[in-house]
């Protein structure tokens, strides 16, 4: 008999865990703003990790058996490791042992650090492929895989790899991020409060592209969610 599927999402207070509980998501991934570049949460600028065992806490009595996930996609700047240092001496302190990360220079710094940590590494802004995705599961026991692939060659790639894989079902597609901010009017006072805007397609009307910045950068977004739900 195959296994349902397993719903992992990203949670970042009590009001989107119980959300996320009660639709039955298996796999949460607690999001903070300080190290998630893609958090929409709105961030007052203050490095702040207590949410991790409060909301693990809250998911552990839904569900003893519920996967908690700590989420850090940050590409670290040699300016970053202070802060990453705080973040895993947090998530060491609850009892989290599993972390999301898209910087593949992570990998063999957590090896080192913290060998018995278990690591997700989803680079969905890359190409992945049968080789990067057998070579990322030597470090790795969990991948998530890119948003171009198609079906045939996520079959391949599932068959020969140890790891096992997740897909983005449902939610924003991004195309594009910078450490620097673009859109007008940021100052140094202001960056921690993120700002959204639209961008119209002249050639193909009704298309809108969306432009965010948050404390860690500006991101352009698709004009259109993915959904796989069908």
């Amino acid at each position: 008999m195959t296994s349902p599927p397993k719903i992992s999402t990203f949670v970042s207070d009590k009001a989107t865990l119980n959300t996320a509980v009660t639709a039955g998501a298996s796999h949460l991934i607690i999001d903070s703003p300080s190290v998630s570049l893609r958090s929409f949460v709105e961030s007052d600028g203050r490095i702040d990790f207590s949410m991790y065992d409060e909301l693990k806490r809250m998911a552990k009595e839904h569900d003893p058996k519920i996967e908690i996930t700590a989420h850090c996609d940050l590409l670290i700047h040699d300016s970053q490791y202070t802060l990453l240092e705080t973040f895993l001496t947090e998530i060491k302190r609850v009892n989290i042992s599993s972390i999301r990360i898209q910087d593949p220079g992570l990998i063999p710094y957590l090896k080192t650090s913290w060998p018995e940590c278990q690591i997700h590494f989803a680079s969905e802004l890359g190409n992945h492929n049968t080789l990067s995705a057998s070579y990322f599961s030597e470090f790795c026991s969990h991948q998530s895989l890119s948003n171009e692939l198609t079906h045939r060659e996520i079959k391949e790639i599932i068959d020969t790899s140890s790891s096992s894989f997740d897909i983005l079902v449902q939610g924003p597609i991004l195309i594009q991020y910078s450490k620097r901010p673009f859109l007008s009017g940021r100052t140094e006072d202001t960056l921690h409060v993120p700002i959204t805007k639209l961008a119209h397609d002249l050639d193909y009307p009704g298309r809108e592209f969306i432009f965010h910045e948050n404390h860690h950068g500006h991101f352009m977004y698709l004009y259109f969610d993915r959904n796989l739900l069908r």
